[in-house]
């Protein structure tokens, strides 16, 4: 394997490494860091490097694989968020009432 098929086989492993690491963090428990993980932390933002050269024939099947993964991922994400979303805006009567003394709630809010 010449230097060109190392540095995208080091890129892939990259990728698939934090695609794998946000999986099984949001499979226990939807954990917010998830996504964190998958990009390497908060505020973190990686990007290719600029000197790889195109993606050589024989890991093409590979790098579409990840790509159809890190959709997956981004789909699960974005459910999770709206999930949240949506708890948090029924709690939003709640929390003005919360001033008022203790408050308690059933399934139906």
């Amino acid at each position: 394997m010449g230097e060109p098929d190392r540095r995208w086989a080091a890129v892939l492993d990259r990728i698939e490494d934090g695609l794998l690491t946000a999986q099984v963090q949001l499979d226990r428990a939807g954990e917010e860091w998830a996504g964190a993980a998958w990009t390497g932390g908060p505020g973190y933002l990686w990007e290719l490097p600029e000197d790889l050269g195109p993606l050589p024939e024989r890991f093409r099947a590979r790098a579409q694989h990840l790509v159809v993964e890190q959709d997956r991922l981004r789909t699960r994400l974005t459910e999770r968020r709206d999930a949240v979303g949506a708890e948090l805006r029924q709690l939003q009567p709640v929390r003005g009432a919360a001033r008022a003394g203790a408050v308690y709630l059933d399934e139906r809010g």
